[in-house]
């Protein structure tokens, strides 16, 4: 018996026949991948909370967003277990999303949040009523490892933080929930968050941060490089890259503007 993953550079040699598991596994992740392409070229017209909050990624670049602002050529790259991951993690939030609404609690979901100033745009995944109060919440997957440092030390992630507070702040809600599943056993757990003096505050630090941007934008005033050494782990990874280091598209900058503090929960 011959068994193959798909693990590429790891499978077991080829037994003969008609059947080619390798083949098949090719052509499985390619069809996988054919929807998934969001490379291209495209203009940003709201900051997206859910970028925000990752500090070793581009959207704590002010010249991202700059550039993201002013339209650019994405170059989106994920490989199929990636995009196999993130379909796993909407079918989770979908499966939760219905036996919420089981419970005879759930007054919105994939709520629509939008503000002008500064332009942010998302979706805040139940609203649900709890004892007359609208409370929001947001669905996470996690691993085991993750989960159980999250139940352990009660907090979320700190992406997942930023992400909601700014919920909090756009639907001035005084209190909402992370959900977490254990991507492993289902299990559940919920970490409260409210507007408390600190949440308040980390959230009004993002905004002014976002306004600031955004100014710089709509004055022209494109962001210098925020790092000093060319291409460093985040700009290797960035969408945009290849634009922001193109001198035809976008010059050194003119104005300094800091990377984004990420607030700790």
């Amino acid at each position: 018996m011959t068994i193959n993953r798909t693990i590429k550079g790891n499978l077991r040699p080829q037994s003969s026949g008609n059947f080619n598991p390798n083949e098949f596994i090719e052509n499985y992740e390619a069809v996988y991948l054919k929807d998934s392409n969001r490379s291209g070229f495209k203009i940003k017209k709201t900051f997206a909370p859910s970028k925000l909050g990752w500090d070793k990624g581009e959207g704590v670049c002010p010249r991202y967003w700059y550039i993201a602002f002013s339209g650019a050529n994405f170059v989106e790259e994920i490989d199929s277990r990636s995009q196999a991951n993130m379909d796993n993690g909407t079918y989770s939030h979908e499966r939760i999303q219905k036996n919420i609404e089981k419970m005879g609690i759930l007054l919105e979901k994939e709520l629509e949040i939008v503000s002008e100033d500064p332009p942010i745009r998302g979706f805040v995944d139940v609203v649900v009523d709890w004892n007359g109060q609208r409370v929001p919440g947001e669905i996470k997957t996690a691993n085991d490892s993750s989960f159980t440092f999250r139940v352990t030390t009660g907090k979320p992630s700190g992406s997942h933080y930023v992400q909601f507070i700014i919920y909090l702040k756009a639907l001035k809600a005084k209190e909402g929930f992370l959900l977490y599943e254990n991507k492993d056993t289902q299990e559940l757990a919920i970490i409260r968050v409210t507007a408390n003096e600190k949440t308040v505050k980390d959230a009004n630090d993002l905004f002014d941060w976002m306004r600031m941007v955004r100014k710089a934008w709509e004055d022209g005033e494109l962001p210098e490089k925020p790092w000093t050494r060319k291409n460093p782990a985040i700009c290797k990874k960035c969408p945009v890259r290849e634009d922001c280091y193109d001198p035809e598209k976008f010059g050194d900058g003119v104005i300094n503007i800091p990377i984004l503090e990420v607030p700790k929960p």
